[in-house]
C-alpha cells in the first residue's frame, strides 16, 4: 500500500502547527511524538491539542463543541482522514526504537510502500534538531511547513512539494477554540454608484461628529443627508436590515446595513462600514463576511450564556428554568 507516513511532535501550544502539515502533506498514518509534561498545565495543553486534532482528522470537529450539526462558517477538513498513533517518548534513542517498531507493524499490515516523512515545524526547537536528526539516521526525508502560507519545503535541497495549502481562517479558529457560530457574507456588489454614495454620506456624518447623538437622531440625519442626494432607506430583505433605493429609477441595493449601525455604542457601524467599503472593490471570487460570531467552547457554558440574555430582557423560559 502507498501513502505517506508522516511524523510531527504534538504541539502543546494548540494544533495549528500540527493540523497544517496534514492538510499540507495529505498522510494516510501520522505519528505523533508525544514529550513528558513539564506540568500538569503542559499535560493539559498537550491533552486538548490531541482531542482537537483527532476530530479535525475525522472531519468531526463540530461535534467536540456539541454541535450536532454543520456550520455554514465551520472548519475545512483534510481531503484524507488519516490513522493517527501518539507515541510517548523520554529520549531520542526510545523514540527512534518506537518509531522502527511503528514502521514494521505498518509493513506488515499493509506491506512495503509507505513514504516516511518528518515534519519539523512543532513542538519546541530542540524537538525540531531532534526531527532532522531522525530523518537522517532512518533515511528519511525531513520537512517544514509553514502555518501561514501552508507551503512545505524539503529540508536540504528546499524543493517544494506541492502547491500552497493553508489553513482557511475558519479552520484556524476552530483549531484554536472559537467556533464560528454566524456571519454575514457580502457578495460582489452590482449598485456600486448607490453605494459609493452611502459610504460618502456616512463618512461626512461622522466627519461632522453627528454620531454622537441617540440612535434616532443619528439616523435622522443620515437620511437627510442621503435624501439631499436621491437616495433614500428602505427596509431590508431581512428583519432588522435596511437597504437602500435610488429615487430617480428606483434602483435597489443588493446591499443592506444592519438597524444598529447608527449606534455607535454597538461597534457595528465601523465593523459593517469597513466591510462595505472592502466589498466596493471586491472581486467575483472574493469573499467579505462581516458579524462573525464566536461561540464557547462547551454547551453548557452557551447554555448559561443564553439564559442570561434571556433573562436580562425578562424572558418566561429563562425564569422559569431557574
Amino acid at each position: 500500500m502507498s501513502g505517506v507516513l508522516l511524523i510531527s511532535t504534538l504541539n502543546a501550544g494548540g494544533p495549528i502547527p500540527n493540523a497544517a502539515s496534514v492538510l499540507s502533506h495529505s498522510p494516510t498514518i501520522l505519528a505523533l511524538l508525544r514529550q513528558p509534561p513539564l506540568d500538569r498545565r503542559i499535560q493539559n495543553q498537550l491533552e486538548s491539542t490531541l482531542q482537537i486534532l483527532e476530530k479535525w482528522c475525522d472531519s468531526s470537529l463540530e461535534s467536540h463543541y456539541g454541535f450536532d450539526y454543520e456550520m455554514e462558517y465551520g472548519p475545512e477538513y483534510p481531503s484524507i482522514s488519516p490513522e493517527i498513533h501518539v507515541i510517548d517518548i523520554e529520549s531520542g534513542s526510545q523514540a527512534k526504537q518506537e518509531i522502527l517498531s511503528l514502521i514494521g507493524k505498518i509493513e506488515q499490515r499493509e506491506g512495503v510502500g509507505q513514504e516516511i516523512r518528518f515534519e519539523c515545524n512543532a513542538g519546541r526547537k530542540e524537538d525540531s534538531a531532534s526531527m532532522v536528526d531522525m530523518s537522517m539516521a532512518l533515511g528519511a526525508s525531513c520537512w517544514y511547513t509553514d502555518v501561514e502560507s501552508g507551503i512545505s519545503v524539503r529540508i536540504g535541497d528546499g524543493e517544494i512539494e506541492n502547491e500552497a495549502r493553508p489553513l482557511s481562517t475558519f479552520s484556524r479558529f476552530w483549531l484554536s477554540g472559537f467556533p464560528c457560530i454566524d456571519g454575514r457574507e457580502i457578495h460582489e456588489i452590482r449598485e456600486k454608484e448607490i453605494l459609493e454614495v452611502v459610504l460618502e454620506r456616512f463618512a461626512e456624518c461622522l466627519n461632522f461628529d453627528d454620531f454622537y447623538g441617540s440612535p434616532e437622531s443619528t439616523r435622522d440625519r443620515v437620511e437627510d443627508s442621503l435624501r439631499r442626494e436621491g437616495i433614500e432607506i428602505i427596509p431590508g430583505s431581512e428583519p432588522g436590515r435596511l437597504g437602500f433605493r435610488r429615487e430617480a429609477d428606483g434602483s435597489k441595493s443588493n446591499f443592506t446595513i444592519s438597524e444598529r449601525v447608527f449606534d455607535p455604542k454597538s461597534g457595528e457601524m465601523v465593523e459593517e462600514l469597513a466591510a462595505l467599503s472592502l466589498a466596493e472593490s471586491l472581486m467575483p471570487d472574493g469573499r467579505v463576511i462581516t458579524g462573525l460570531r464566536w461561540g464557547y467552547k462547551g454547551t453548557d457554558v452557551r447554555y448559561k450564556s443564553l439564559k442570561n440574555a434571556l433573562l436580562s430582557h425578562g424572558n418566561s423560559w429563562a425564569t422559569n428554568a431557574r
